[in-house]
C-alpha cells in the first residue's frame, strides 16, 4: 500500500502536462483519483488537489441511500397522515350521514348525538349545528301545519254540522209571510219579511261594492223587528244626506253598533232607549264620519284597548267591535277605524272612513 507522499509524488508526475484549471481521473497504485490542478501566477506555484475516487463514490452512495431513505420515510409519513385524516373526516361524515338516515327513518324525529359538536368551530361543528337547526325548524313547521290542519278540519266539521240550505230558510219565511197576509196579520208579515231581508244580506256571498244605501236598507229591516219587540220603549232616528248614500263602506258596520246600543241601552235597564245614527262629511269632504249614540249606558274607559289586550273578556259585542275596527283598517288603512267614548251622558261609537263614492 502506497503512502500519501508516494501518491502525491506519482500524481505530480502525471499532472505535469495537465492544463491549469482542468481536472482528470488518474490511476495510481491500482486506485483511481480525481485530480484538479491550477497555477497561481503571482507566486509561480501550482495547486494540485486529489481525492480518492472510491471515497467520492462511497460518499455519493451514502448520499443516494440517505435520499432514498428520506423519500421512503417521508412517503410513509404522508401515507400515515393521509390515512389518519381520511379516517377522521370519514368518521365524522359517517356520523352525520347516520343521523340523517335515522332522522328520515324515524319520521323526522331528531336522534340523539353521541358526540358533542356544540363547541366545535370547524366545518363539522358547523354542519352538525346547522343540521340540528334545520331539523328543529322542520319539526316546528310540521307541528304547526299539523295543528292548523286539525283546526281547519274541526272548523269544516262544525260548518257542515251547522250548514242549513238558505233557500230552505227563505222559502219557509216566505210561506209564513203569505200565511200571515192571508190571515190579515200585517205585523207578522212585516216582521217575517224584515227577517228574510236580514238573512239574505247576512248569508249573501256577494263580494260587490257595499254602500250606505244598502246598509240603511238592512238597518231598516232590523229596526222594524226591534220596534215590534220593544214597542214604545225604543226610539230610533237617523240623519244622512241623500248624496252620501252611495258612499262606499264595509258591509255590516252600522247594524252591529245599533244592535249593541239597543242591547245595553234598553235590554239591561228597560228604560226608553233613544238610538241616533248621524252620518256627515268633515269640512274638507275627504273623510266620512258615522256616529251611533244611545242613552241608558256608557262605554268603559279605553274599552277597545282593553278588548285588544284581553283585560276584558271579548264576548258577544266585544268581538263585534274588534271585528268592525279590524275590517275598517284592513280596507282603508291604519288611519281609520272605530272610536268608543261618552258624550252628554250618552255612549258614542264613531266610525271614521275615507269618503269614496261608487
Amino acid at each position: 500500500m502506497l503512502h500519501a507522499d508516494d501518491i502525491t509524488h506519482a500524481i505530480r508526475k502525471e499532472t505535469t502536462a495537465l492544463s491549469s484549471g482542468h481536472y482528470e481521473i488518474l490511476s495510481v497504485g491500482g486506485h483511481k483519483y480525481f485530480v484538479y490542478s491550477t497555477r497561481i501566477p503571482d507566486w509561480d506555484l501550482t495547486y494540485t488537489c486529489y481525492i480518492a475516487y472510491d471515497s467520492i463514490f462511497h460518499s455519493a452512495s451514502i448520499a443516494w441511500f440517505t435520499s432514498i431513505f428520506i423519500i421512503i420515510l417521508t412517503g410513509a409519513a404522508v401515507i400515515i397522515f393521509s390515512q389518519s385524516m381520511i379516517s377522521f373526516i370519514s368518521r365524522h361524515t359517517q356520523l352525520l350521514v347516520e343521523r340523517m338516515q335515522a332522522y328520515n327513518a324515524r319520521d323526522n324525529i331528531l336522534p340523539e348525538n353521541d358526540y358533542d359538536y356544540s363547541h366545535r368551530k370547524d366545518e363539522f361543528g358547523l354542519l352538525n349545528r346547522q343540521f340540528d337547526h334545520m331539523a328543529s325548524r322542520i319539526q316546528n313547521l310540521i307541528q304547526d301545519n299539523y295543528v292548523n290542519e286539525l283546526w281547519k278540519k274541526e272548523a269544516q266539521l262544525k260548518a257542515l254540522e251547522k250548514q242549513v240550505d238558505p233557500h230552505f230558510l227563505y222559502n219557509t219565511l216566505e210561506s209564513i209571510n203569505w200565511r200571515a197576509k192571508a190571515a190579515g196579520n200585517g205585523d207578522i208579515s212585516q216582521m217575517v219579511e224584515s227577517l228574510g231581508n236580514l238573512l239574505r244580506a247576512s248569508l249573501s256571498k256577494d263580494t260587490g261594492k257595499w254602500t250606505l244605501e244598502k246598509e240603511f236598507a238592512i238597518l231598516s229591516s232590523y229596526i222594524i223587528i226591534q220596534k215590534y219587540r220593544f214597542e214604545n220603549h225604543l226610539d230610533y232616528i237617523s240623519h244622512c244626506e241623500e248624496k252620501l248614500l252611495m258612499a262606499h263602506i264595509p258591509k255590516f258596520i252600522i247594524q252591529p253598533l245599533v244592535e249593541n246600543a239597543i242591547h245595553y241601552g234598553l235590554e239591561e235597564c228597560m228604560e226608553i232607549c233613544h238610538v241616533e245614527v248621524n252620518i256627515f262629511l268633515e269640512e274638507t269632504e275627504e273623510n266620512l264620519h258615522i256616529l251611533v249614540k244611545n242613552n241608558g249606558s256608557l262605554f268603559e274607559d279605553n274599552l277597545l284597548q282593553k278588548l285588544y289586550s284581553h283585560q276584558i273578556q271579548s264576548r258577544g259585542s266585544g268581538i263585534g267591535l274588534i271585528n268592525i275596527n279590524e275590517r275598517i283598517k284592513l280596507m282603508f288603512g291604519s288611519d281609520y277605524g272605530l272610536q268608543l267614548y261618552n258624550e252628554d251622558d250618552k255612549a258614542v261609537a264613531q266610525i271614521d272612513i275615507p269618503y269614496l263614492v261608487i
